[in-house]
């Protein structure tokens, strides 16, 4: 059986990718291989800021996932509730029918938001302002139904939407995994 030989690169200090000796920086994180000790201190330093940033940023994409899943058990709960409280008939079990379906878009883009934050925020965020509008239009009196939590809902999706957002601009900056 041959195998290759394993080579012993140095690694970069920032980052631990492999790098050529004769480099001046690493090529994938940007410390200066070359620069002087204070050099070198200044760029770990400002990567672990970013670094504690980007944590800082995950949090509050936390937060909004969170909202996400929340969304889908309210929309559970609307749902069952309006069919058993509201009568048994053909309207109460499209309605259930419907914020179930509603829900169960909601836990996905609760689940599908820990890989793209992002997209699934942006997907909860016009969904959720969407079925409010509808809401509205169905019966005007809906606006002002529930409006604390429907600002509150709209709030955390927009503010973990910024950090994730912010988050990805940070990650790709300093080529943050």
């Amino acid at each position: 059986m041959i195998t290759e030989p394993i080579l012993n690169l140095p690694k970069c200090r920032a980052c631990g990718n492999a790098v050529n000796e004769h480099d001046q920086f690493c090529t994938s994180c940007g410390f200066p291989l070359r620069g002087t000790d204070e050099e070198q201190n200044v760029f770990i330093t400002a990567r672990h800021f970013r670094k504690s940033q980007v944590q800082t940023l995950q949090r509050k994409i936390k937060n909004a996932q969170t909202t996400l899943f929340v969304l889908a058990g309210l929309f559970s709960v609307i749902g069952v509730a309006y069919y058993f409280i509201g009568g048994q008939n053909d309207l109460g079990f499209a309605v259930m029918i419907t914020n179930l379906i509603l829900a169960a878009v909601f836990l996905a883009l609760g689940g599908w938001a820990k890989n793209k934050p992002v997209v699934a925020l942006i997907s909860g965020l016009v969904l959720f302002v969407l079925v409010q509008l509808i809401s509205i239009i169905e019966d005007p009196t809906n606006i002002v139904r529930g409006i604390i939590i429907k600002v509150l809902v709209i709030i955390y999706l927009v503010k973990g939407l910024q950090s994730a957002i912010e988050a990805e601009k940070i990650k790709k900056e300093h080529n943050i995994s």
